[in-house]
């Protein structure tokens, strides 16, 4: 074990007396791994919903908003327990075409928010094409990518079926009603917090992301082809993470996989409620990275096996990293932020793990119909914007004095619901949220000129590593699909 890691979970157990009774006194600010992690690194991301081609006629842009309110309403009252009041701000304007390539956080700040709100949700309404857009954006991760999934869902339907919608009918009931914490200061936003989105500096995160057809996908056959080997069912999350980690260099990784109880076809039935993200770690040694493709593919199966174990545990919350941060969330916040301030970048990593983060949103049952109102899957596409982990800004000051680097995540991939078409056909939104410097060294790797690269701006860099990784026009090209066709192949 890592002396770190060690010190961690010893000052865990010697906390263990006065978390119990501050447990007991209702005086703790995290009480599960998952919320101390989030109030500590989690930041902003975002989930989208649009319907093309077969939107209602609505009256106005009042109407629409009017519909919507009375939505965050009803999902308040019948899913309280994971969901908190939202500001809705609705315009018309032409959506993109659906090839579009969504770069950074994609909403106009120039509407009369309510600045305040930890969440923001924003209606554009293109009367002409009878299309709309939901794009929900959270602040500082003050709830989870399932919830703000669900929230979208909710609207959505009620904005087309009104009295008739899910939320007018739900006799859904909870006990406890969800609470967040102002655990650091800066938690809750204000509009210079949320205008700082569009800003893009050496150690912000950048997001882009696409519509990708998935129909002949490598990634899947290989997930598949793993495992049969392997004897156990595993998820395309755990593969591409793998893919990723050996593609782009990077040694520690983090999948988060949304906790609750599940039916019979081992999804997550978020209408029996949600409990938060639990936490599996990949390590990739340095030396996988330059082996031969066979030892590369026999430590991704070995990877992938012990990821699918410790998926089942932390469905409950109950794998060996929860186990691990709910001992560190223990600690005094005095310790643990004296800790973040001092230690080099490959002990931060051993601790959280995030220099690459992925999370996925298929395999989600939200018990929300979506293809209502004569809306068919060809009709709709996502969008979901990764969140990253980072240093608050005192952390970050103090590492920096220190000449220490400033960032947790270096990469941060999401994966959307999966949607299949009538013509057979499946697309998956993915997404990158990366680091400048990070999507720099892996140009480079990739074989791009120094000369080319110096002329790039930030965000142009995070774009070339996510068309190269990806190649939204043709993604059977894309670096981790032939990645993944070169395993299969062996």
């Amino acid at each position: 074990m890592n002396a770190i890691v060690g010190a961690i979970n010893l000052g865990g157990f010697v906390s263990t007396p006065r978390d119990y009774i501050t447990t007991k006194l209702g005086l703790d600010k995290a009480r599960t791994a998952w919320e101390f992690l989030r109030s500590k690194y989690a930041k902003h991301f975002g989930f989208g919903l649009e319907v093309r081609g077969s939107s209602p006629d609505f009256e106005s842009t009042a109407a629409i908003r009017h519909s919507a309110m009375e939505a965050v309403d009803l999902a308040l009252k019948h899913y309280g327990d994971m969901l908190i009041k939202a500001d809705v701000q609705v315009k018309e304007g032409r959506l993109d075409a659906e090839n579009h390539m969504v770069t950074g956080y994609d909403i106009d700040f120039s509407l009369d928010w309510d600045y305040s709100s930890p969440v923001l949700i924003e209606i554009t309404y293109d009367r002409k094409n009878r299309s709309y857009r939901i794009m929900s954006m959270v602040f500082n991760h003050v709830i989870d990518g399932v919830p703000l999934a669900l929230y979208t869902h909710l609207i959505h339907n009620h904005l087309v079926l009104g009295k008739a919608s899910l939320l007018s009918q739900s006799k859904r009931t909870f006990p406890v009603s969800y609470k967040f914490h102002l655990w650091d200061s800066g938690t809750l936003p204000d509009k210079k917090g949320w205008l700082r989105l569009n800003c893009l500096g050496e150690s912000d995160l950048f997001p882009i992301g696409s519509q990708i057809d998935v129909t002949d996908s490598s990634i899947l056959k290989l997930r598949n082809k793993i495992a049969l080997e392997i004897g156990q069912n595993v998820s395309n999350s755990s593969v591409e993470i793998a893919l990723l980690s050996l593609e782009m260099g990077i040694t520690w990784a983090t999948d988060y996989i949304a906790q609750g109880d599940q039916n019979s076809k081992r999804q997550i039935d978020v209408q029996k409620g949600y409990r938060g993200l639990g936490i599996v770690r990949t390590y990739l040694t340095d030396k996988i990275g330059p082996a031969d493709p066979l030892t590369q593919y026999q430590w991704i199966c070995d990877a992938v096996k012990e990821a699918a174990g410790e998926m089942h545990l932390e469905r409950a919350g109950k794998g060996r990293n929860s186990r691990f941060y709910a001992q560190y969330r223990k600690i005094n916040r005095f310790f643990v932020n004296l800790f973040d301030r001092r230690i080099s970048h490959q002990d931060v990593m051993t601790v959280a793990g995030t220099q690459l983060i992925g999370s996925n949103l298929n395999g989600i049952d939200y018990g929300v119909p979506l293809f209502v109102g004569g809306i068919i899957p060809d009709d709709m596409k996502f969008i979901f914007i990764p969140s990253h982990g980072e240093h608050n800004d005192t952390t970050k000051d103090e590492r920096a004095k220190r000449s220490l680097t400033t960032h947790v995540t270096e990469v941060s991939f999401a994966c959307g619901p999966k949607i299949k078409g009538s013509n057979g056909r499946s697309t998956v939104y993915k997404s990158l949220k990366i680091l400048s410097q990070k999507a720099h060294h892996i140009l480079l790797d990739w074989g791009h000129a120094p000369d080319e690269i110096k002329f790039l701006s930030q965000a142009q860099r995070v774009k070339q590593v996510f068309v190269d990784a990806y190649r939204p026009d043709h993604p059977t090209l894309g670096r981790i699909e032939k990645r993944a066709e070169l395993y299969l192949n062996l």
